[in-house]
């Protein structure tokens, strides 16, 4: 018997109380342990009479002399079970609550809404495997501090990345860690250097790897948006200071990630950026597909994903096997909002995986950038690289207020 059969599978109702002459039955869920059991409305129960019958032959039969045990407004329990709201405290329950503690706000204030609409298991598999994720990232994960002029600032981060908000008083967001590398999840397992290609190169001239330079001699892009960029690698002889090593040796421009007035948190540069000069690497935790599509369709329930597809190798006949998820986990590239005539775009390149499907995305300037000017992406993509689609996206009003503005994000 089911509340809703795409949904709950429900093993028996275990007790009923009466609270603000509403009538709530304790539902012992099958396949699950009675740690999960729920208290739920007898509304939720969508009409099946049945199991309401069943429990109320076994509570006579638990308690033959008692001849009120039927309409009795106290809390009555059936023999063997387990009452969350009596019992003490299990390790699983206070894991759960300190998955919750983790998440953004906005997620936890909707969660009551979500699981309405998720199905159980789905919904502790998405808490324990951002729990885990987490797990993965400690000792990567860089602090927000304040120095002596009480600007935060995020430590180990270099060039620096300092947070501000001059528009309220809404504090940055605790849930979210820095980190500066990629986390993978227990799923993933990093890309294997054996089967890297070197280059022959005793100075490298940006073509090792492919016929024509992928940079100029400034380090800036020389390469198309729809093509990707391919560095040299750990397998090749030249230096780290290699001309063909851009987005390998790390951001060189200084961001802050301040309070807009009606877009939440956005980045700004911190000093003038030239066209075609790598900016930021997004960064986050490496999930598979798969993956990537359960936590879609939590994110999407509350209009909020930071899931990006590394889609540069997936076609007609070949689907993407990898996903980047800066939900939890992820660098200043989390917070860039989206423009329908941005300033950044994003590119694939490879230099630490010779497999085709996994390839890191990295943020390039479209044009000149001035110091203090905000950093935007187009969260349709625009080019052969775009976020990722889960199967329930979301239909957003667009704020960026350009001249191309599109006025929906993912129509």
């Amino acid at each position: 018997m089911t509340l809703n059969e795409d949904e709950y599978y429900v093993h028996r109702i275990a007790g009923r109380k009466v609270t603000r002459k509403k009538t709530y039955y304790l539902i012992e869920w099958d396949g699950y342990e009675l740690e999960a059991n729920t208290w739920e409305q007898e509304s939720n129960l969508l009409g099946n009479t049945d199991l309401i019958k069943e429990f109320e032959r076994a509570l006579v039969k638990q308690n033959p002399s008692a001849c009120d045990i039927l309409t009795t407004t106290s809390k009555v329990l059936l023999h063997n079970t387990y009452d969350p709201e009596t019992a003490p405290t299990s390790s699983k329950r206070k894991a759960t609550d300190e998955y919750m503690n983790n998440l953004p706000q906005k997620l936890v204030q909707e969660w009551s809404k979500i699981m309405k609409r998720s199905s159980r298991k789905d919904a502790t598999r998405f808490l324990e495997n951002l729990d885990q994720s987490l797990i993965q990232a400690q000792g990567l994960i860089r602090p927000l501090l304040r120095d002596r002029h009480d600007t935060q600032y995020f430590k180990g981060a270099i060039p620096s990345v300092t947070v501000v908000n001059n528009v309220d008083d809404e504090p940055f967001p605790t849930s979210f860690k820095y980190v500066n590398s990629l986390v993978y999840s227990k799923d993933v397992s990093p890309p294997d250097p054996a089967f890297l290609i070197r280059c022959d190169c005793t100075v490298c001239d940006a073509k090792c790897h492919e016929d024509s330079a992928m940079y100029a001699e400034d380090g800036t892009l020389l390469v198309e948006q729809g093509s990707p960029i391919y560095e040299c690698n750990s397998a090749c002889g030249c230096p780290k200071e290699c001309r063909n090593r851009i987005v390998q040796r790390g951001r060189t421009v200084p961001l802050q990630i301040f309070k807009t007035k009606h877009k939440g948190w956005g980045v700004k540069a911190m000093e003038n950026i030239k066209r075609g000069q790598f900016v930021e690497e997004y960064l986050g935790e490496v999930i598979t597909e798969e993956e990537g599509e359960l936590r879609g369709k939590f994110y999407d329930k509350v209009g909020m994903t930071y899931l990006f597809d590394m889609d540069f190798g997936a076609g007609d006949d070949h689907s993407v096997e990898y996903v980047i998820d800066s939900f939890l986990l992820g660098n200043a590239s989390h917070f860039f909002n989206h423009s329908c005539e941005p300033n950044l775009n994003v590119y694939a390149v490879y230099h630490d995986s010779a497999n085709p499907d996994f390839h890191r995305l990295a943020f390039f300037a479209k044009r000149h950038i001035k110091k203090g000017e905000e950093l935007t992406i187009d969260y349709q993509g625009g080019g052969t690289m775009n976020p990722a689609e889960t199967t329930s996206r979301g239909r957003f009003a667009c704020r960026c207020e350009s001249g191309k503005c599109r006025k929906w994000i993912h129509k």
